[in-house]
């Protein structure tokens, strides 16, 4: 099945030409007329061609085709610029063109796309601090295209939510955006977050992943006072445990010291009897 936009060109080019027209096929043999000379019909033989295999074209061309759709939910502008590149891809699937045609326009389209792509990145960011559980924090994003570009900032951390999510943003034409980005800590610590920004259906990464370090101190306020009040009770209830086992031990040892007064009258010592036996 023919590529609908590669005939229409075709099309196109030939009624400017008014040599030939396009029919449907069952109107075929209808408006098809037969070539005489001298009366007799012409028979054409056409030559024989090898057919050219251009299947490693075509799927080159596949992924040329998504990359660009990718690319064109970053315009803001158009300006019929997707149009133009899947028009372009698909005339390149022609197998009347070269190799080296292809390829040609191949690298130049792609040049297109890479100066659309390689317009934004954040700004450098290694680290940050969060002193509470909610916060916000802001990254950076600059754009050096002259055009306004939408992207997607996603952050990761397991330690971490961000209640928007994913968040596609505009980034104004050569100049630096502030993206905020509410964050959650789930406990406290330092951990690695990564930030990538892809194009707005997340499907293509702008940039290479950055790893940035989170560091967390959530409990402050009435959660540290709280803490330190529970500390207290804690040390406070060991100290009585210690104090009363120190009485304890001295209560029992003054019991084991003292006299006991016999019934005679006498000290009863501590000290074991001796009883002399004298035998006669």
């Amino acid at each position: 099945m023919p590529n609908p936009a590669f005939v229409s060109r075709i099309q196109a080019m030939a009624d400017a030409t008014g040599a030939t027209q396009f029919v449907t096929l069952n109107g075929v043999e209808r408006n098809t007329t037969t070539l005489l000379v001298d009366g007799l019909p012409v028979e054409i033989v056409l030559p024989t061609i090898t057919p050219v295999d251009i299947a490693a074209r075509l799927e080159s061309l596949d992924q040329l085709n998504a990359h660009a759709f990718m690319v064109s939910g970053m315009l803001v502008n158009t300006r019929d610029r997707p149009t133009r590149w899947q028009a372009t891809i698909a005339v390149l699937a022609s197998s009347a063109l070269t190799d080296e045609a292809v390829a040609n326009a191949t690298t130049t389209l792609n040049n297109e796309l890479a100066s659309i792509t390689g317009a934004v990145s954040p700004r450098p960011i290694y680290a940050f601090t969060l002193s509470g559980r909610r916060t916000t924090i802001r990254l950076r994003i600059e754009n050096i295209s002259d055009e306004p570009l939408r992207v997607m900032v996603r952050l990761t951390a397991n330690k971490l939510t961000f209640p928007k999510g994913d968040q596609v943003v505009t980034i104004e034409a050569k100049s630096i955006t502030d993206v905020a980005v509410p964050v959650v800590a789930r406990t406290n610590g330092s951990f690695p977050v990564s930030l990538d920004v892809l194009s707005p259906d997340g499907g293509l990464a702008l940039i290479n992943t950055l790893y940035l370090k989170a560091r967390v101190s959530a409990l402050t306020g009435v959660a540290q006072l709280l803490t330190g009040g529970g500390l207290l009770m804690l040390l406070a209830w060991w100290g009585r445990n210690v104090r009363r086992g120190r009485r304890s031990k001295h209560s029992a040892a003054g019991r084991s010291n003292h006299p006991v007064v016999r019934p005679n009258g006498g000290l009863a010592s501590n000290e074991p009897s001796s009883t002399n036996i004298s035998h006669s």
